[in-house]
């Protein structure tokens, strides 16, 4: 039978996990009737993105909150269920994208930060769909988070692994949310590629590396 790996990081290993890999997008401007124009901060659509800034309201609508053009132009490209994308002015994206989403405005700076939990969002935040990916039914790798609470750093773990070909992240105990905008964007989008599961401790997690024949 082939060895099966599973690499556990905690706070103590973190601090070797540095780095990002860049991302590019093609883009071209997109025409937009002038009712998807959203001038206020006020807008249905802008709340909603607002409330998808705490962990209660995206798990309540089972939804992640995507920044930045290139990773809203990845998950576009995809195929991932993109529920609404805000646009800024001076932003370019691919109609043939954008036409993928279930609804797209534009709007001004001032109301994009309001969408964003960041105060420089590169001009794009979307709300995909929650990704739900299985894992292998025998993976060889897999990494496990424990009690690493920073969501900067869990993102950088599932961005480094991912590059190294994991199969699966499970988070164990304390973790940050793998889905929190920060994690998503530690990890240069890796979060919403990669098979995840989290457990309130290893006990729980056990049945599920039992499942994986991962001891």
């Amino acid at each position: 039978m082939a060895s099966r790996r599973l690499l556990v990081a905690s706070l103590a290993t973190l601090r070797a996990a540095r780095g990002f890999l860049p991302h590019a997008s093609r883009r071209r401007h997109v025409a937009l009737r002038a009712e998807d124009y959203i001038e206020s901060t006020t807008n249905a659509l802008v709340k909603r993105f607002k409330r998808c800034h705490r962990k209660k309201h995206r798990d309540a609508e089972n939804v992640v909150l995507v920044e930045g053009r290139a990773f809203v132009a990845e998950v576009l490209a995809r195929g991932d269920d993109v529920e609404a994308v805000l646009v800024a002015d001076d932003v370019s994206l691919d109609a043939a994208l954008l036409a993928r989403a279930k609804r797209f405005a534009r709007a001004p700076d001032f109301v994009l930060k309001a969408a964003s939990t960041t105060e420089s969002p590169q001009g794009c935040v979307a709300l995909v769909a929650r990704p739900s990916l299985a894992f292998p039914a025998a993976p060889d790798f897999l990494l496990a988070l424990d009690g690493v609470q920073d969501p900067g750093n869990v993102g950088a773990l599932i961005r480094t692994a991912a590059a190294a070909g994991v199969d699966g992240v499970v988070l164990v105990g304390a973790c940050a949310d793998a889905f929190n905008p920060k994690t998503i964007r530690g990890s240069a989008g890796a979060a919403l590629r990669v098979p995840l599961a989290a457990e309130d401790s290893w006990a729980a997690a056990a049945p599920r590396l039992a499942e994986l024949n991962v001891a």
